[in-house]
């Protein structure tokens, strides 16, 4: 995996960080969507959208149960895995 988002920074790139998850060697990043309009950034954030960033890879999820799922996937099957849907589907959680 790649490096890890360093605790205790408030700046991501995609928005302000919420929180950092560390389970064992898997990190995801909580932070709040950016608002863009004709594919540019406003400065605005979505003030009750959170979303996960998975183990410095760009591969976004809506919860922390479909992150953690996703960054399992992710380590073992690859970044174009698709098996997250699969249990996604599987354990009938929403996407």
């Amino acid at each position: 995996m790649t490096e890890k988002f360093v605790k205790g920074k408030t700046k991501f790139v995609w928005g302000p960080v919420v929180k950092v998850h560390e389970v064992g060697e898997y990190q995801i990043i909580e932070y709040r969507e950016a608002i863009f309009e004709d594919g540019c950034s406003t400065g605005k954030h979505e003030p009750e959208k959170t979303t996960f960033y998975v183990h410095g890879q760009s591969v976004s999820y809506e919860s922390l149960d479909m992150a953690l799922i996703g960054a399992v996937c992710l380590k073992y099957d690859g970044r174009n895995t698709r098996a997250p849907e699969y249990i996604f589907n599987m354990l009938k959680i929403n996407q």
